[in-house]
């Protein structure tokens, strides 16, 4: 992600597409994980953002609040067709490969269900899991 642009790959071809009105995210970085599912190019990007930014020095002061956007990409325009929270220092949730330095690793594409497969660890309050934002008449639930 540069500026309000998206770059991504989709089987070893690079891409890039205008995101319009693209918010001042504070961090973002696009998985390398785009797919195709009904002749539409579909790129999930990670936004990160502070937990609590007005409060540094409390409870999640220095903590993350981490989504999946995915963006549908048609007439070279990008749009959000989904997203999800998929970790949060407030709601205490975690990926799976968080403790292990490669948070993002524990979501990744799963053809045979047509969802982008997401696998949390387990906190005091919550056994591990898995979800999935699956592809359905042009969005991702």
């Amino acid at each position: 992600m540069k500026g309000d642009t998206l770059h991504y790959t989709l089987r070893g071809k690079k891409g890039k597409v205008r995101i319009p009105d693209a918010p001042k995210w504070p961090y973002a970085s696009v998985l390398n994980l785009a797919v195709e599912q009904a002749n539409k190019i579909y790129v999930p990007l990670i936004i990160q953002s502070p937990s609590r930014p007005n409060t540094p020095l409390g409870p999640c002061g220095a903590g993350t609040e981490d989504s999946i956007w995915i963006f549908g990409l048609a007439a070279n325009r990008a749009t959000i067709v989904g997203k999800k929270v998929v970790s949060s220092c407030i709601n205490h949730v975690e990926l799976k490969t968080e403790e292990l330095g490669t948070p993002y690793d524990s979501i990744a594409w799963d053809a045979g269900k047509g969802a982008y497969k997401i696998d949390w660890a387990a906190t005091s309050n919550k056994p591990e899991s898995t979800g999935y934002l699956t592809y359905k008449t042009g969005r991702f639930w």
